[in-house]
C-alpha cells in the first residue's frame, strides 16, 4: 500500500542533486534485485555493475535483512519494491576524467524504481543516491526487518568532473584493504578519483621489479610494508567497479630524501639544509636519476593500471613539483658545477629536468601523453607543459597562472584535512572545520571564459599524524562538505540546519558501509547503531 500521511522527513540527498523532489509517500522496501541493460546494445550490463550494486544494496539494510514482499503482504502492506530497472546509455567503458559524464535520472514511483544513467560511473552515482532514500518503515519503526523507500524524482549531474581525495601512503603505510575501504567511502560520497601519494622524503612504498628502480625497496618502511604494481592494478579494478579512478603520485624533483637509501648518487647533498629531510631534492646532474625515473614510469605505464579488463581509463600521473628547495642544488658541489659549466640558474635546471621527464613519458607512451598533474609550485619558473598538463593548486586560490595559458587546474587550497585549523579560520572544535571547507568556491575570481579549465579538485589527507587506525574518523564527515561543493557547487553556502542534517545523514551511509566515521554534532545515532 502507498501511505499518504504527512511525515517528518528522515531522508535527504547529499551531495544535493541538480534537480530533485522527495514526496511524503513511501513504499515498503524489500531486498532488491537489479535488471540492467545497455541502451546501445540491449545486452545485459557487465558483471562489475551487478557487483557494484551488491555493495550499495548492503547499505540499504543496516539492521536485519528486510521482509520479502509476501511477508510484507502478510502484515497488510502491499506493493513492496523488490526490483531496480536500469538503462545505461552506453556500453563503452572508456573514461576520461576531464570529460566525465556522470548524469543520471532516478525515479521511485509506486512499486518500482527506474534509473537511466549515462555510463557505469554515472550509475554508481545513482546507486549512491538510491541508498539515501531508504528509511525505517514509519509504521513499523521498532521492527528490525521493516524498511521503506520514499517516492522521488532525481535528475542529476556533477558540477565538476574531477573530484578527488588525496591519501598519503608515504608518511604512514595504509594497507590495501584499508585503501579499498576508502574507495567505498568515495563512491558513497560521489567522489570519483583516489590520488595515492606513494613517494616522499620518508618512504617509497611502491615496489618495482626491474633495475635500477627495484633498489628503492630500501626506501620502504620495512620489508613488509609496500605495494607492488599488481597491488595497484588490483586496487584500480576495485576502484573502477565503484566508479572511482586511481592514480599515483611520484613526487619529484623535491621530497626524495628516501631515494638516497637506495642510491646516494641520485639525491642532492646539502648539509646545511638536510636537518629537514623534506629539503632534499633529486640530483638532475646525474644520469642515474633519469634511469630511475624512466624505470619507475615504465613499470607504471606498461602495466594494466589503466587498461584493466573492460575498463579503459585515460592514463594519469601526478609528478609532484612542490617545495623544491633550489638552494640545496646550489650547495651540492656536483650540481653547482653542472650549472656553472652550462651557465644555468636553478630555474634553468628545473626546466631542463621537467623537460627531460616529459621526454621520458613521451618515449614510454609513444607520444600519447597521460594527464600529468603538478603542484602549482611548478608554474613558478616556466616549466614546459603539455596540453594534458594539470596544475594542482595548494598554495593559493588564484589559479590565473594556469588559466591564463588555457591550462587545466584543480584545487586543494584550504582543503587540507590534516590541518587542525584550516587557513584563515578558527574553530573551537576540529570537527567543525567542515563549515570552513563548505565555504570554499573554487570558481571565485575565475572569468566565465576560463571556468571550463577548472576541473575540480579535492581534499588532501596528509599522513604525518594519522594511521589506518585513525584516518577514517579524521576525514569523515568533514570531507563530505567538500564532496557537496564539488558535485553540486551549491549557490548558497550558508550553514543551515538543513545542510547539517543532509551531511549528517550522508555520514550515516558511510557508517552503514562500515566506515569508522567521526561526528558532526550531537544527534540521534545512525540507524543500525548498536541498540539495546
Amino acid at each position: 500500500m502507498i501511505m499518504n500521511i504527512m511525515l517528518t522527513m528522515q531522508v535527504t540527498i547529499s551531495p544535493i542533486p541538480a534537480d530533485y523532489s522527495i514526496k511524503t509517500e513511501y513504499s515498503p522496501l524489500s531486498e532488491l534485485t537489479l535488471n540492467c541493460k545497455y541502451k546501445d546494445t540491449t545486452a545485459q550490463c557487465n558483471q562489475h555493475i551487478f557487483e557494484n550494486f551488491k555493495f550499495f544494496a548492503k547499505t540499504l539494510y543496516p539492521r536485519e535483512q528486510p521482509y520479502t514482499p509476501i511477508q510484507y503482504s502478510g502484515k497488510g502492506y502491499m506493493n513492496a519494491i523488490s526490483q531496480v530497472t536500469v538503462i545505461v546509455t552506453t556500453s563503452s567503458e572508456s573514461y576520461d576524467i576531464t570529460k566525465m559524464d556522470e548524469s543520471y535520472t532516478l525515479d521511485v514511483i509506486s512499486n518500482e524504481i527506474k534509473i537511466t544513467a549515462a555510463n557505469h560511473f554515472a550509475l554508481s552515482r545513482a546507486f549512491a543516491t538510491l541508498v539515501q532514500l531508504m528509511d525505517v518503515h514509519p509504521e513499523l519503526k521498532e521492527d528490525q526487518k521493516a524498511y521503506a523507500i520514499y517516492q522521488a524524482h532525481v535528475s542529476d549531474k556533477a558540477a565538476f568532473p574531477w573530484r578527488e581525495l588525496l591519501l598519503d601512503a608515504a608518511r604512514h603505510y595504509i594497507s590495501l584493504d584499508t585503501l579499498k575501504h576508502q574507495v567505498d567511502a568515495l563512491a558513497i560520497a560521489k567522489f570519483n578519483v583516489l590520488h595515492l601519494h606513494v613517494s616522499d622524503a620518508e618512504s617509497v612504498p611502491l615496489q618495482f621489479k626491474n633495475a635500477p628502480q627495484n633498489k628503492l625497496k630500501a626506501a620502504q618502511w620495512s620489508p613488509y610494508h609496500y605495494y607492488t604494481i599488481e597491488d595497484m592494478v588490483e586496487l584500480q579494478t576495485y576502484a573502477n567497479q565503484r566508479g572511482v579512478i586511481l592514480y599515483l603520485e611520484i613526487d619529484v624533483p623535491g621530497h626524495v630524501y628516501s631515494w638516497g637509501k637506495a642510491d646516494q648518487d641520485i639525491v642532492a647533498h646539502c648539509p646545511s639544509k638536510s636537518s629537514n629531510i623534506n629539503n632534499v631534492p633529486i640530483n638532475p646532474a646525474n644520469e642515474k636519476s633519469y634511469e630511475y625515473l624512466k624505470g619507475i614510469l615504465s613499470e607504471i605505464f606498461n602495466s594494466a593500471l589503466f587498461t584493466n579488463g573492460n575498463m579503459k581509463i585515460s592514463p594519469m600521473i601526478h609528478l609532484g613539483g612542490d617545495e623544491m628547495i633550489a638552494s640545496c642544488w646550489r650547495e651540492d658541489t656536483t650540481i653547482a658545477s653542472y650549472m656553472a659549466q652550462r651557465g644555468m640558474s636553478t630555474d634553468d635546471l628545473w626546466r631542463e629536468f621537467h623537460g627531460r621527464v616529459n621526454g621520458i613519458i613521451s618515449e614510454i607512451t609513444n607520444g600519447n601523453y597521460p594527464y600529468q598533474v603538478y603542484w602549482d609550485d611548478s608554474l613558478q619558473n616556466g616549466n614546459p607543459m603539455t596540453e594534458k598538463s594539470v596544475a594542482h593548486f595548494w598554495t593559493s586560490t588564484d589559479k590565473s597562472a594556469a588559466l591564463n595559458q588555457n591550462m587545466y587546474a584543480i584545487q586543494s587550497t584550504n582543503w587540507y584535512l590534516d590541518q587542525m585549523t584550516p587557513t584563515n579560520y578558527s574553530r573551537y572544535r576540529f570537527e567543525d572545520t567542515w563549515m570552513d571547507f563548505y565555504q570554499i568556491d573554487i570558481l571565485a575570481g575565475v572569468s566565465p571564459t576560463q571556468k571550463k579549465y577548472v576541473l575540480g579538485g579535492g581534499p588532501c589527507q596528509w599522513g604525518e599524524t594519522v594511521t589506518e587506525r585513525s584516518i577514517e574518523q579524521h576525514m569523515y564527515p568533514r570531507a563530505l562538505a567538500i564532496s557537496e561543493v564539488l558535485w553540486s557547487n551549491p549557490s548558497s553556502r550558508a550553514i543551515t540546519q538543513t545542510v547539517i542534517e543532509r551531511l549528517g545523514n550522508l555520514n550515516c551511509k558511510l557508517f552503514h558501509a562500515g566506515i569508522k566515521t567521526g561526528t558532526m554534532n550531537p544527534g540521534v545515532p545512525c540507524l543500525g547503531y548498536p541498540e539495546k
